[in-house]
């Protein structure tokens, strides 16, 4: 059930907000954080320590489109923010007009957060609506800053934005999606590859891994396993000194001895396979990953993960799904629906080992094809529960697609349906939430 709304006045100080919004009930304006916030809106919650979700609002006049608006406000945000990763670029419903929303991760105090950025030009103004909350509250809250958003307008009395600047360079287009969706798309290769996964923990080759496993379920090493290279990995490590563990090792021991829960990706690219593999609890994960998708085309990696290395990390589980999203190859792309949705295992299987000939002469079609796929496999389980396998392909620029089995077109086809992968992120949050709630 949708919360009771009214209209509510914002103001960012003593002087009316140009901005008029919709709030929900049970919602209070504050005064702005920043003397160029026009409002600034929060629900009232009790509690100390908490991370109370807000939005604020800011505009500026702007005499450029919305691509030109999109793209200088993600490098805004790469300016402010050292390690962002944008999730998606996208566009929401505004019944005003065409819109823009950017959604993204970052850390602050040790704590994950989302933020979405709702863009729009109207009467001359560039207006931007920042949504700011924490992954477990992104789901539960997602639609109602959608709300406030769509309802989102410039105030009368703020009357024509004047004076504002353009672009002093054109922003380069993906051509592909601007003729597909009939609008100026900025192209989104850069901002994606600012988003691919990263890890400072310590490779261990198979044999390592296989041996803090089972040291974790209780084996005792014997005098051979003390000299064998897989335990000297473990002691560079500093998992182990002698043939004891650390005191470091102690909360990835009990990860690995008795998760919660566990996701297990199995990728490849062409013919070079990767994997990752979770343990986690409602706090915190020990993730085992192979080379991400944004490395296997790099020779060197690539026979790294085939010669069964992973990298080590321990994590706090609020970081785990935008983590296995980058690893994934997942990101911001203009995912079009292809003019051929609905294909053989043969055709699906010719693109297994490389790229193949797409099965239409369609612009779409033709893109998507032309990509190097990264295909993987989600499976996840709980302490009592096994949720369904789910296969998507990374396709680069052309974005994500989620693979089903198409039985009404015959037997064997399969049916590529276009994820955008904030739905990819969501998907990946929700996961986590059902195997061990919320964190």
């Amino acid at each position: 059930m949708s919360s009771p709304q009214h209209q509510q006045p914002a103001h960012g100080g003593a002087t009316p907000s140009r901005i008029r919004a919709q709030m929900p009930s049970g919602w209070v304006t504050g005064e702005a954080p920043r003397p160029e916030v026009e409002f600034f809106t929060f629900p009232q919650v009790e509690g100390e320590g908490l991370f109370v979700p807000n939005m604020v609002g800011v505009l500026n006049p702007f005499a450029g489109e919305l691509h030109e608006f999109a793209a200088l406000t993600q490098g805004n945000l790469f300016a402010q923010f050292e390690d962002l990763q944008v999730l998606d670029v996208t566009w929401w419903e505004r019944d005003a007009g065409l819109a823009r929303a950017i959604i993204t991760s970052r850390s602050e105090n040790g704590r994950v957060l989302i933020g979405i950025e709702y863009l729009f030009i109207e009467a001359g103004w560039a207006v931007q609506l920042t949504a700011t909350l924490t992954p477990p509250a992104y789901r539960a809250l997602r639609p109602v800053f959608d709300g406030i958003a769509a309802s989102a307008a410039v105030a009368d009395h703020a009357g024509q934005g004047t004076g504002g600047a353009g672009m002093d360079q054109a922003i380069r287009l993906d051509e592909v999606a601007s003729a597909a969706v009939g609008q100026p798309c900025e192209r989104l290769d850069s901002v994606r590859s600012m988003g691919v996964y990263r890890s400072e923990g310590p490779v261990l080759s198979t044999d390592a891994l296989e041996l803090l496993v089972n040291l974790a379920q209780g084996s005792r090493p014997g005098r051979l396993t003390e000299t064998t290279p897989a335990m000297a990995e473990l002691q560079e490590a500093e998992l182990m000194t002698g043939n004891q563990s650390t005191e470091e090792a102690g909360l990835i021991l009990e990860l690995l001895a008795n998760p919660a829960a566990q996701i297990t990706v199995q990728a490849h690219r062409g013919g070079t396979a990767t994997d990752f593999q979770a343990w986690f609890n409602g706090s915190y994960a020990v993730i085992a990953a192979g080379p991400p998708a944004g490395y296997l085309d790099h020779e060197e990696v690539a026979h790294v993960g085939q010669s069964g290395y992973r990298q080590l990390d321990l994590i706090t589980t609020e970081q785990l799904a935008a983590g296995l999203f980058a690893w994934a190859g997942a990101g911001p792309a203009w995912v079009l629906v292809p003019e051929t949705e609905t294909v053989s295992q043969e055709q699906l299987m010719s693109h297994w080992d490389a790229v193949a000939t797409a099965p239409s002469a369609g612009a779409v079609d033709t893109a998507v094809w032309a990509e190097p796929w990264f295909i993987w496999t989600l499976n996840a389980v709980g302490t009592d529960s096994r949720l369904d396998e789910v296969v998507r392909i990374s396709a680069g620029d052309r974005g994500t697609y989620r693979l089903y089995q198409a039985d009404e077109a015959g037997a064997g086809s399969v049916r590529l349906e276009p994820e955008p992968s904030q739905v990819i992120f969501e998907h990946l949050l929700g996961t986590i939430a059902e195997l061990v709630g919320p964190q």
